[in-house]
């Protein structure tokens, strides 16, 4: 087990409903050239096809698709959590800008961070992503975890990028810091899965495409199909999309030498079970985002 790493408690917002600051004209101005562009954002765990998805994307005429550009949400996601006014400044300061040096009118990005704050700001501001909901199994997602050594609430990496069961908003686990390395993947597999189902609702009512397509679907042709047609795109070449597909199906990510194969699964499964034990007796938790200048969650 990894050794266990605080997160710092974060400095309150103020009051929930105060209203944001207003904008100055220059983010104004650039606020409302960035709105007239199509979003494409994703609400996924990482470790779940982001990369791939990016390099699928990427093959659509007239469109930009990049995976994690800089600058990183990830600089900003620790500070933002339960402050969305920070998560607001950091994309007025630096993402909004860096993203309106691209030049098409199609902009994707797969980076698992929007759904870890952002989403509700942006949206706040005017924009209206489109989403793709990418799942992959939440074993495969929390072996994955494990193997980096990014655990979430525990090691550095895992709170860089990932959400820590100390953060406010988020599903309740009791006893968190007794619980292995894999459980406290496999809860975060389950709190971004509850996040999904919620912005799925909610950007849907504000008229957005949102499409949930698994990894493995996306790697075929007939699934990457559906996901152009839902999201309205155009098709690339299909020999395009063939080398891509093959040239992508290795595993990218280097990692560490694979000691949890040996793990029977009969052990994860009843990992698995007590950390769904733990959630079922939890409180209701309150949805992602849930302040009175979210749009999403109004």
């Amino acid at each position: 087990m990894a050794k266990p790493l605080e997160p710092a408690a974060p400095a309150s917002d103020g009051p929930g409903d105060r209203p944001a600051e207003p904008l100055s004209t220059a983010e104004q101005q650039l606020v409302e050239a960035l709105a007239r562009r199509r979003w494409i954002l994703t609400s996924t765990t990482g470790r779940s096809g982001t990369g791939f998805l990016a390099a699928a994307l990427g093959l659509v005429p007239g469109m930009t698709s990049l995976h994690e550009p800089r600058p990183w949400l990830a600089d900003a996601m620790r500070d933002a959590q339960g402050r969305p006014r920070t998560a607001r400044r950091f994309l007025l300061e630096h993402k909004l800008p860096a993203v309106a040096q691209v030049e098409t009118e199609l902009y994707a990005e797969s980076s698992h961070l929007y759904c870890k704050g952002f989403l509700e700001p942006l949206v706040e501001l005017g924009i209206r992503p489109d989403l793709v909901i990418l799942t992959r199994s939440p074993r495969q997602v929390a072996l994955s975890m494990v193997r980096l050594e990014t655990i979430p609430g525990r090691t550095e990496q895992g709170l860089r990028w990932y959400l820590s069961p100390a953060d406010p908003g988020v599903l309740p686990l009791a006893g968190w810091h007794e619980l292995t390395d894999y459980q406290l993947c496999y809860w975060y597999t389950r709190e971004i899965a509850r996040r999904s189902a919620c912005y799925e609702t909610r950007l849907r009512a504000l008229g957005s495409r949102v499409v949930r397509i698994d990894l493995t679907e996306l790697r075929t042709v007939t699934g990457f199909a559906r996901l152009l047609r839902e999201l309205e795109l155009p098709r690339p070449k299909l020999y395009d999309w063939l080398r891509l597909a093959v040239n992508r199906y290795t595993r990218v990510n280097a990692k560490r030498p694979d000691t949890l194969n040996a793990v029977p699964v009969s052990d994860l499964e009843a990992q698995e079970r007590e950390v769904e034990g733990r959630l079922q007796e939890a409180p209701p938790v309150v949805d992602p985002g849930d302040h009175a200048s979210s749009p999403i969650t109004r």
